[in-house]
């Protein structure tokens, strides 16, 4: 059971960037749910504090207090926005959430040509869905700072050219009943930013903001931020893109540094953000029409020209997110783990020599060290 995408092709060789996705309702689970998810060894001696595996509906509301998830941005009152397609509420009349098949949650975002434009934005007429574990109030669900901490979820994204669907995180002083939200830096980690009109890789993305408030004094903005681009159309990742099947993405951080993972397999690093490690983190799962898209309107109506060749409409008027579950781990405050900031790469049969620095709390530790290496 579960959903797979097939792309034209002929001896390797692609002679069309049209995809056909297909959901099989019965037979057997095959990797779905958390029950068959496979573990990240870096998760090793962590405790799993949040995990939905969206076999049933999950409480979802506007601003997330009293529920599982906010259905739009936390930081703003009304509900923050971005992109061209406008975030809609849980059983308003676009309602784009529903669980498929007991066992996944799908997010659908769907074009709409007449009857439906979001003025109080900038008249979009697309509606999608947005989860955020944290609320207006900060309740629901954080991790907590000054811990080692992983988050991940298992996607699949419907191909549409301009979705932009993101797993992401937002550290969690960064709600709008915050009284000192104005004067306070916060850190987002992309753990996948997509282009779904590319769908051969992803961005991940480190973004730093509002470095200029006194609570980040002594961080230079400009050098904390950064990117780096994921290509899936390789042998570690089976050559299988975005579109063609569910993937799992993870971010793993630590005091020091900030590792991603693909699959399991690890696809980048940078120096911890500061605030992302002082005071935790949410997470926000959404797809989305990139506001990059290209949608070419007048200023009285800019959907006036949306249906293209090539371009969102051509897979019908709707797209499907498709969550099979999320979880986050963290470990217990104080708990040392060993951080690397080498990027050496090593093919088989080469020589490598490890040199094993500690710092002052795990020179404290006893016992030997096994080093391991896996492809």
């Amino acid at each position: 059971m579960g959903s797979v995408g097939i792309a034209v092709a002929s001896v390797y060789t692609e002679i069309d960037n049209e995809y056909l996705q297909l959901n099989n309702t019965v037979g057997v689970h095959w990797r779905n749910g958390l029950e068959n998810a496979p573990v990240n060894p870096v998760t090793s001696g962590m405790q799993t504090v949040f995990s939905d595996d969206f076999k049933t509906m999950p409480s979802i509301s506007k601003t997330g207090i009293g529920a599982t998830y906010a259905s739009a941005k936390v930081d703003e009152a009304r509900g923050g926005m971005f992109g061209w397609a406008a975030f809609e509420d849980r059983g308003g009349t676009n309602d784009p959430f529903s669980i498929a098949d007991n066992d996944f949650m799908q997010l659908t975002t769907t074009y709409h040509p007449t009857g439906y434009v979001r003025d109080d934005y900038w008249k979009q007429k697309v509606s999608t869905g947005y989860l955020s574990s944290m609320d207006q109030a900060g309740g629901g669900f954080h991790t907590e700072g000054g811990r080692n901490q992983y988050f991940e979820a298992r996607m699949f994204f419907g191909p549409n050219p301009g979705m932009w669907p993101a797993f992401w995180t937002l550290t969690a002083n960064g709600y709008v009943q915050n009284a000192y939200l104005a004067n306070q830096p916060s850190d987002e980690l992309d753990i996948l930013e997509g282009s779904m009109g590319t769908p051969n890789g992803y961005q991940i993305a480190w973004h730093p903001w509002g470095y200029d408030k006194p609570a980040a004094a002594g961080y230079d903005a400009s050098k904390l931020g950064g990117g780096y681009q994921i290509n899936l159309d390789t042998p570690p990742f089976n050559n299988v893109n975005l579109a063609l099947c569910f993937h799992t993405l993870g971010v793993y951080i630590t005091k020091d540094m900030t590792y991603y993972y693909c699959d399991n397999v690890f696809v980048n690093q940078h120096k911890t953000l500061p605030f992302s490690w002082q005071y935790g983190n949410y997470f926000i799962l959404n797809p989305a029409l990139s506001d990059h898209y290209g949608i070419k309107g007048n200023s009285s109506d800019p959907f006036e020209i949306f249906e293209v060749p090539g371009g969102f409409t051509r897979y019908g008027n709707e797209s499907n997110t498709y969550i099979d579950w999320v979880r986050a781990y963290q470990d217990a405050p104080g708990t040392v783990r060993f951080e690397s900031n080498s990027s050496i790469k090593a093919l088989s049969g080469d020589v490598v020599s490890v040199n094993v620095s500690r710092n002052d709390a795990a020179a404290e530790l006893s016992g030997s060290y096994h080093v391991r290496s896996w492809r």
